[in-house]
């Protein structure tokens, strides 16, 4: 791994088809690296261990990784993160599984990658410059949280640290909303049959909704509430705009788009 964090990287999958894109990929021979359906075999002697499934069976794959180390009496050392986009289900389901076999769980949100999914679409540089989000839990391991801290830092990501209800309230607005609105502006942009007229306008303001609609449809539901409550101040101002518009008040139009790009302008920490 660059930056020499790893000597080697071990990767499990469910599937066959994935392990063989992953072993097909180019490492550039710097680590030694195993891919695998093999759970047991991914474990052993694996310091770091990363879930990065859907929040829906992280628990159950949780359950798993203990029974494993408990019989290979394999706990200590161990330290396990996850990088879901949603933290108080985590908290709630699957931290508890960890914390009581004493394995050091740190939940981590990595604000990096794309519409994009699988392995063909990696990157070395995916963390470089991204926000990663860690929500441990009150009165955790300090020690073992600066060492995760340290790994994102590594890795050039610059790491935040907040509560798991304000993480899910925060990147319901970031991340979240931004996506349900790209999927309505496509439904309400191209179903006139304009598509062949859109610019790069359209196709910049729409891009996150070309991501996986089974992920996105389970990470909406699961942060629904903090979803719901972004949306509500959204439909306000979209609101707004329209009462604007139907009074022509020119003014106020210029005012409220002076102040959108202004805002804009002063958005720190986005990757372009």
């Amino acid at each position: 791994m660059r930056g020499g964090l790893a000597d080697a990287v071990r990767v499990w999958g469910r599937r066959s088809s994935g392990v063989d894109e992953v072993l097909a990929g180019d490492w550039g021979g710097e680590v030694e690296l195993m891919a695998t359906t093999d759970l047991g075999e991914v474990l052993s002697g694996a310091d770091l261990i990363v879930l990065a499934t859907p929040v829906g069976v992280m628990r159950e794959l949780g359950e798993r990784v203990v029974d494993f180390l408990e019989e290979a009496d394999a706990i200590p050392g161990r330290v396990v993160i996850d990088i879901a986009s949603v933290k108080a289900r985590v908290m709630v389901d699957v931290a508890p599984v960890f914390e009581e076999a004493g394995i050091s769980f740190v939940p981590c949100h990595p604000m990096a990658g794309s519409e994009k999914t699988g392995w063909a679409h990696s990157r070395a540089d995916l963390f470089h410059g991204a926000v990663c989000i860690v929500t441990p839990r009150v009165g955790g391991d300090e020690e073992t949280v600066g060492r995760v801290t340290a790994f994102w830092e590594a890795l050039g990501s610059r790491v935040v640290k907040m509560g798991a209800l304000e993480h899910d309230r925060a990147v319901a607005r970031v991340s979240h909303l931004p996506h349900a609105v790209a999927s309505v502006l496509v439904r309400v942009a191209l179903c006139g049959g304009a598509g062949e007229l859109a610019g790069n306008g359209l196709r910049d303001s729409t891009r996150v909704a070309a991501g996986p609609a089974e992920m996105w449809s389970e990470i909406l539901l699961e942060n629904r509430e903090a979803v719901m409550e972004s949306m509500v101040d959204f439909q306000d101002e979209l609101s707004e705009m329209l009462a604007i518009l139907e009074r022509k008040d020119e003014e106020g139009l210029r005012w409220f788009l002076s102040h959108a790009k202004e805002m804009r302008d002063g958005l720190e920490g986005i990757k372009e």
